[in-house]
């Protein structure tokens, strides 16, 4: 039977509308792909500049809230012009100062970026933009809880001071525990209840002086028997199964271990050759190593030389308390002597974490990768349960650093 015209215009109607309808589904899903890719990119820069905000907390030890610049202005600095360095849909991603928010007491940084993105075929409908939003959070060095990459050297909490270690914990009575001395002591970490917590005189030192006139410099790692801790003892970790080269591969690469309120023993032997074999691999000898010009602000060799907030040379190290610290059976203290008491197998325990800048070998009055005295710079300094500082059994402050903790 013949169709008539109507059913043959019937059925073209059909078709042409279902064209139109998979159209119109085909180029909604297109937007919505699109305005998917965006969100990725803005979390992606989200969490970049969140990132870098909380780094501040961790390269930058002598800001706070007093000092100038503040801290908080640095890390939103820093964020905005992390996240600028990130790009959606190829234009770089735009943030301000009121996108940024900064928790000092929890170390914590939160960034928000809100961005217009044009749509594509969704005009049709009257849609012409959409709000593209992103929110991270980060947070640095209080609840750092991985395995880190430490350097087996142990740093005394006196090591910033010009005074005879007992003379520093204790004052010039040279007695221990008497709790009433009114001399501050000159020590990085110190004992208070149960917790190890930074000194008021070690945050005035890095905030105030030390860091802005570059007398964090100490001596690391000595390689002259008479500034030992005592005939032998070098302020190096006993590594189980030691030997020369695991001694070159942890200085070079990462120990793995090093717990707050964890006891290690103290390793014998002077090791000059594989302490400076794993500094140099450390450093970037023989090429020209990073250059310290400032917390925060490392020189790196190159054409054109660059500026950089981090460093390769930059590690974590264990700090262990001269004051408090007793050896052997019976236990004997450090003090007064100022020597580790005799015998076999001394350990000492882990109290905090200092952030350490290896500068170099120093030979004489010269720095370079020659000389046979590892040669550091403190840059920031957390205690063992210290508030912003680490838990017992934790590992850091350089371990995990930064992590983010909110990316919705």
């Amino acid at each position: 039977m013949p169709r008539n015209n109507n059913e043959q215009g019937y059925t073209i109607f059909i078709v042409v509308s279902t064209i139109v309808v998979f159209l119109g589904f085909a180029a909604l899903s297109i937007d919505i792909g699109v305005l998917f890719s965006a969100r990725a990119s803005a979390q992606r820069a989200a969490d970049a500049a969140a990132l870098a905000g909380a780094f501040v907390f961790v390269t930058r030890g002598d800001l706070d809230e007093t000092t100038t610049p503040k801290q908080s202005d640095v890390i939103i600095e820093n964020a905005i012009k992390t996240a600028a360095q990130n790009k959606m849909l190829g234009a770089p991603v735009s943030i301000g100062t009121g996108d940024v928010s900064v928790d000092s007491a929890n170390h914590r940084v939160t960034v928000n970026v809100n961005q217009s993105q044009p749509t594509l075929f969704a005009r049709v409908l009257g849609e012409n933009s959409a709000n593209i939003h992103a929110t991270a959070i980060a947070e640095a060095v209080t609840t750092a809880t991985a395995t880190g990459c430490l350097k087996p050297f142990f740093i005394p909490n006196t090591a910033l001071s010009t005074q005879d270690p007992c003379t520093t914990c204790w004052g010039p009575d040279n007695t221990a525990g008497t709790g009433d001395d009114p001399v501050t002591k000159h020590v990085l970490i110190e004992k208070v209840g149960s917790t190890f917590e930074v000194t008021s005189w070690a945050k005035q030192q890095i905030r105030d002086s030390t860091l802005a006139n570059g007398l964090n410099q100490f001596v690391l790692k000595p390689q002259d028997p008479h500034q030992a801790l005592r005939p032998g003892d070098f302020f190096l970790i006993d590594i189980q199964g030691d030997d020369n080269v695991k001694v070159q591969q942890s200085i070079a690469t990462c120990l793995i271990g090093a717990s707050c309120l964890d006891d290690y023993s103290i390793l014998t032997g002077n090791k000059v050759g594989p302490v400076k074999s794993g500094v140099k691999d450390l450093i970037g000898c023989p090429a020209t190593p990073d250059v310290y010009l400032g917390p925060g602000r490392y020189q790196h060799a190159g054409t054109p030389t660059t500026i950089s907030s981090t460093s390769r040379a930059l590690v974590a190290c264990p700090v262990w308390d001269v004051c408090y610290a007793s050896f052997g059976t019976p236990p004997q203290t450090f003090c007064p002597t100022g020597d580790v008491p005799g015998g076999t197998n001394p350990r000492v325990v882990v109290v905090g974490f200092a952030l350490v800048f290896i500068e170099g070998l120093k030979s004489g009055g010269t720095i370079d990768c020659n000389g046979n005295d590892v040669v550091g710079r403190i840059i920031n300094i957390a205690g063992c349960g210290d508030a912003g500082g680490i838990a017992p059994g934790e590992t850091g402050p350089f371990g995990t650093p930064i992590r983010l903790v909110r990316a919705p």
